[in-house]
Parts: structure tokens; sequence; C-alpha cells
């Protein structure tokens, strides 16, 4: 992406957002105008040959976020197979909720190797395919700037909410470094805590992530 078209995207970003702010605001002929310059500067994006369509899905997912929630609920899941015929695969996944609503369900598919927070590409494992979907969960939280009073991160992967919560130190140097990777992150946070739940209690996530192997074993989804 060239400077000019990370500028005209940033603007309209800001349109969007004031055309929303205003529509809200019962400021009706400011809002109309406003709209109409937002659509020029898609037009130009579009013509520019930009994702227009992504772009749009992305602000009206930012827009869920523009307020502050009372709390926000995250569930965590990662999960691997393994076949003669299909050899090794991997996946991820977490759900969100806000002030008891499901916001949105985001997941990955890694296939037969993760890319490590070092930046060394490893062979999946269950293990890392469960820090891997924690850690898209915070860089989610990070990306649209979500405001809440208070974040709870849940996983059924109790050796990594062992880790994240400091209860035990001895731990792989692998997954040390996904711990300080997510630390950075949720440090910037108010209010977080890390907590264990059964499977049973985690089954958005986890059906979630099983669907996702489904559909990657039928070839229907290719490794993100």
């Amino acid at each position: 992406m060239n400077k000019k078209t990370k500028q005209m995207v940033r603007y309209a970003r800001h349109l969007f957002f004031l055309w929303d702010e205003l529509k809200n605001g019962s400021q009706l002929e400011k809002a109309a105008e406003t709209k109409i310059q937002f659509e020029i500067a898609l037009k130009e994006l579009r013509s520019n040959g930009y994702d227009v369509k992504e772009l749009l899905e992305g602000l009206k997912l930012d827009l869920h976020y523009h307020s502050e929630f009372g709390s926000i609920v995250i569930f965590t899941d990662g999960a691997l197979r393994h076949s003669h015929k299909l050899g090794v695969r991997s996946a991820c996944s977490f759900a969100v909720y806000g002030n008891g609503k499901l916001l949105d369900l985001q997941g990955t598919i890694m296939g037969d190797s993760i890319l490590h927070v070092s930046g060394k590409i490893l062979p999946a494992d269950s293990m890392l395919a469960e820090y891997h979907g924690m850690l898209q969960a915070v860089k989610y939280v990070d990306k649209h700037n979500i405001k809440s009073n208070s974040f709870i991160f849940l996983s059924d992967c109790f050796s990594m909410v062992d880790l994240l919560t400091g209860q035990k130190l001895h731990h792989r140097k692998i997954f040390l470094q996904y711990g300080e990777e997510i630390k950075k992150y949720t440090d910037r946070l108010s209010s977080v805590e890390f907590k264990h739940i059964p499977r049973a209690y985690n089954k958005i996530a986890d059906q979630h992530v099983n669907k996702l192997l489904d559909s990657y074993e039928r070839g229907e989804l290719l490794c993100n």
C-alpha cells in the first residue's frame, strides 16, 4: 500500500466515524454531507484497486467497539489433529463477548507448523495452538482498541492459565516467550484476568476451532 492510499484509508475511517457521530447526534444535514464525502473517498480507493469491501467490514466491526463496555469476556481455544492420510493440522479460535453479547468469533488455521513469537517456525502441537489462540485474542483487543473496565480471558488449558497468572514458573522457554508477548498487550489494559474453565464451558471456541479443521480437511479453507 503506497503512502497516498494509506492517507486515503485514514481519511475514510475518519469520515465513517464522524458520519456515525453526527447521525447519532441528530445533526442530519451534516451527517448527509459527511456520508457523501465518505462515498467519494471509497470510490477513489476502489479506483486504485483497494479492497473496499474488507475496509467496510472492518469499519463496521470497529463500530462495535467505539463505545466503552462494562466487561469484555473472551473464550479461547487451540486444537491439533493427526492422521496418516492428512498428517498434522492445527487451528485456534476465540469468541468475544461484550456486556454478555457475542460480538465476534474468529479463528486461524496454522496447519502443520506454527510461527512462534521468536520468529522461528515450529512443528505444531496442541499447547502451541492454545498459546497461539490466546495471543491472537489479545492482539485483536489491541488492534480494535477495545475499551472496557474489565477484560477476562478464559481457556480450558490449565497449564497456560497457570503460566499467565504466574502461579508456576517451571515452563518451557517457548511457552514463557509466548507469555511475555501476551503480557506486552495485556499490560496496556485497565483490568485483566486469565481464568481456567472446564472444556464443557468453552463450547463456543471449541466448536468453532473444530469446524475450521473440518473445513480445512474438506479442502474448503487454506492455512492463514
